[in-house]
């Protein structure tokens, strides 16, 4: 039901992937409840899956539900598995209040929440190492100055060069890996359309 609703959210049909995402969320809850067998995290990530879908509906409200219920469960998980997994729940989980605070247009909240990913996620490169890492980081930095672009205050082009600097080097590394290559791509319309930098 989970890839199902992946393939129909890639599709452009978020109400159909909705539905799929949703059994597979009410199968996860099932699971617990008839064998007692729970796993905070399946659940966790399906509450994301329907996060997203609302936020691809446009249903703001309901995805406001869903990231509140699935933040009640990660701050439980978190108290007795503080784990780098866990981390990175939490951090889904404020990417898409980032999301649901744009479509808002409250983007000084949402640059906030954006600046707090940026130093989690520069922690987590850092002692992991992790190309995930490193990838991840990079698209927050890009993100974060597409919204700064959204503000008040000049656009934050030294971010979007620590952004570039760190996909090329991924690229570099990883030629084959279609993700890195688009991240560049986007990074490289950007930069051609930055203010220059002062000298």
């Amino acid at each position: 039901s989970e890839r199902l609703g992946d393939v129909l959210l890639d599709m452009g049909q978020p109400k159909q992937a909705f539905a799929f995402h949703r059994d597979a969320y009410a199968l996860a809850c099932t699971q617990f409840t008839a064998n007692g067998y729970y796993d905070p995290e399946t659940i966790i990530l399906q509450l994301g899956k329907l996060t997203e879908d609302m936020l691809q509906l446009g249903d703001l409200e309901k995805a406001e539900l869903y990231i509140a219920l699935q933040r009640e469960k990660i701050d439980d998980l978190q108290k007795y598995r503080p784990t780098w997994q866990t981390k990175r729940l939490s951090w889904q989980n404020l990417d898409c209040q980032k999301t649901l605070l744009t479509r808002q247009d409250r983007i000084d909240e949402a640059l906030a929440i954006s600046q707090q990913l940026i130093c989690d996620r520069e922690e987590a490169a850092s002692v992991n190492e992790s190309p995930e890492d490193l990838y991840q980081l990079a698209r927050e930095y890009r993100e974060h100055y597409q919204l700064s672009q959204k503000s008040t205050q000049p656009p934050l082009v030294p971010v979007l060069l620590k952004a570039y600097k760190i996909i090329s080097l991924l690229v570099q590394d990883r030629p084959d890996v279609y993700n890195y290559q688009y991240e560049r791509n986007e990074l490289e319309k950007l930069l051609k359309k930055a203010p220059l930098l002062p000298r």
